[in-house]
């Protein structure tokens, strides 16, 4: 309701003024070498505002233009993260699934899109599920250089250890 009262308030203010510009009798004389302007001030202060408008029009179109790569490389930018993380989610369900052919190459395709340590995980985990130990285990020792992974990647390899007998290690 005060925002109305607000709006009604501006509306009037405005139209006096207006009203207000067009009763002055006062002219505006604009000399210049070859020339002679003459106009009344209601003219002119409405000139002014729209000359001031489209200069504004103007220099808000040159730095939408300006700014154009910028916005569409970060949209590429958060399409291809969004497709990453599609593909890390699909591959996590593969991997419960059990489905590793899955699960690898959407491993492979959010690891491409992507930089997320995450990406790790799944490819380990649809590495144990084919049954190539060698490159679980590669995924899981790379999972170790990530603060957010590294719980992750060494209860891999011990549960990796463990299965293998390998209490050494």
């Amino acid at each position: 309701m005060l925002r109305v009262l607000y709006f009604v308030m501006v509306v009037a203010l405005a139209t006096l003024a207006a009203l207000w510009l067009v009763d002055l009798p006062d002219a505006v004389t604009i000399d210049g070498p070859d020339y002679q302007l003459t106009t009344s001030l209601s003219v002119l202060i409405v000139a002014v505002a729209v000359i001031a408008f489209v200069w504004a029009l103007i220099y808000h179109v040159w730095r939408w233009l300006r700014g154009g790569p910028r916005r569409i490389a970060a949209g590429w930018s958060a399409r291809r993260r969004e497709r990453g993380y599609q593909a890390l989610t699909k591959g996590l369900v593969a991997v419960a699934a059990g489905d590793a052919r899955s699960a690898q190459r959407l491993g492979r395709e959010a690891g491409r899109l992507v930089e997320n340590p995450l990406n790790l995980l799944l490819l380990a985990q649809a590495a144990q599920l084919d049954g190539d130990e060698t490159k679980a285990r590669r995924h899981f020792g790379a999972m170790l250089e990530h603060d957010e992974t590294e719980f992750l990647g060494l209860r891999g390899l011990i549960v990796q250890a463990t299965k293998a007998g390998e209490w050494g290690a």
